[in-house]
């Protein structure tokens, strides 16, 4: 049978909450029906710290009318770290660029990354990669409780993947894109449909000025100023600041978790 015509459940993974959305299926989009549990202890506990959200998914998991369905997990950026791979010339193989990205992980982020799975975004030759590392631990935890569960895990997914892929036209080739939740928020650039740069910043519980972050980026990178279109998703309750700013908000029908396909 085609997916289409199975239901289909999105299962999103905050460290603050987990919500669960089911779509009937076909190709009419109505409104999914909706569950979110908050996990217990997320005031005491690190952001990154998972446990937390393991623990809520299960009970949702055994939710008595919770039946069949394909299931899509999607993961908080807070759950995942994230580089920009460089493209070369001499990386052949899907191993050898694996390899590659491993190895710088391990310089940013130490020896633990080495037991991290690592996830590449493929792209155009001459054009950097984007690089997904999630804890090993998290991965085989969500599996096996899918695994013990009606739902049929069709994949694990990185919030930012997950939001580029169903947004991709409305992101375009040339933009600023801010994926804000609370606590952080990933800023890239793409310029010309290539990543110019990735990166995770703090929020810190405030309200930042979506702009300030932006020209501290830029300056970082060295880069004059362009025309880039400035993207902005928020989750879970997120907040920038956008005044002075002509922002295009990633909602609706471009809504990225909502919208993510399978």
């Amino acid at each position: 049978m085609s997916h289409l015509w199975r239901e289909r459940v999105h299962i999103l993974i905050y460290p603050q909450q987990v919500e669960m959305l089911r779509f009937a299926p076909g190709w009419k989009r109505a409104t999914p029906e909706r569950r979110t549990l908050t996990c217990a202890g997320t005031q005491e506990r690190n952001a990154t710290s998972w446990a937390p959200a393991v623990e809520a998914l299960r009970e949702l998991l055994a939710h008595p009318n919770l039946h069949r369905a394909d299931a899509t997990l999607i993961l908080s950026n807070h759950f995942v770290r994230y580089l920009l791979i460089p493209w070369s010339a001499s990386l052949v193989t899907g191993e050898e660029q694996l390899a590659f990205a491993r190895m710088r992980f391990v310089q940013v982020y130490g020896e633990a990354a080495q037991s991290w799975m690592l996830r590449l975004s493929g792209g155009a030759a001459g054009s950097a990669q984007v690089a997904a590392a999630v804890e090993r631990p998290l991965i085989d935890s969500l599996t096996t409780l899918l695994a013990n569960s009606p739902l049929a895990l069709r994949s694990i997914q990185p919030q930012l993947m997950a939001l580029v892929n169903a947004a991709r036209k409305a992101i375009g080739h040339d933009a600023w894109l801010a994926v804000a939740e609370p606590g952080r928020v990933l800023l890239g650039l793409l310029r010309g449909g290539r990543w110019l740069s990735l990166r995770s910043r703090p929020l810190n519980g405030e309200t930042v000025a979506l702009a300030e972050l932006l020209e501290q980026e830029r300056l970082m990178l060295g880069l004059e100023p362009g025309s880039e279109k400035i993207c902005l998703r928020t989750l879970s309750g997120a907040k920038l600041d956008t005044a002075g700013l002509r922002v295009e908000k990633l909602a609706g029908r471009h809504a990225g978790l909502e919208a993510v396909t399978t």
